[in-house]
């Protein structure tokens, strides 16, 4: 790679990230941040990324962790107008708009207290079969 390829590159990350944290800024969303950072429970559960168009809030933790992000981003302006969570769920991701912003926030939560559990038994006959090569076939 010649030099002045990789000088071009970096050039046009060090645009993107700046467009990055100039939509955070414009759109409150640092704020948000901020204020997720504030709250040790949260701000263990919450990992925080962006690309050039977007941020993404990935969210381990119960529902009330859940609905303290969800709130402090509705809070901040941004609408979430992708179908709802709904309950014994163990997971969810949607998308958070806010208007006359272009910059969006993914947020994917993930349940750390929904578990598999057992609710009752049922009896069901299964076809059983085995693989027989060149020889009779018995039925």
């Amino acid at each position: 790679m010649k030099f002045q390829t990789l000088v071009e590159e970096l050039n046009q990350r060090k645009d993107a990230m700046d467009r990055t944290l100039r939509l955070a800024q414009e759109s409150g969303l640092d704020a948000v941040a901020d204020k997720i950072d504030a709250i040790p429970a949260l701000r263990e559960k919450v990992n925080l990324s962006a690309d050039t168009y977007s941020f993404d809030l990935l969210l381990t933790g119960n529902k009330q962790d859940l609905e303290a992000v969800w709130g402090l981003l509705r809070k901040a302006g941004f609408e979430c107008k992708d179908k709802r969570p709904e309950q014994s769920t163990p997971s969810w991701s949607g998308w958070f708009r806010k208007d006359g912003h272009e910059g969006a926030v993914y947020l994917s939560f993930t349940s750390t207290v929904c578990r598999r559990v057992v609710v009752g038994t049922k009896m069901e006959e299964v076809p059983i079969y085995e693989v027989n090569c060149g020889e009779e076939v018995q039925s």
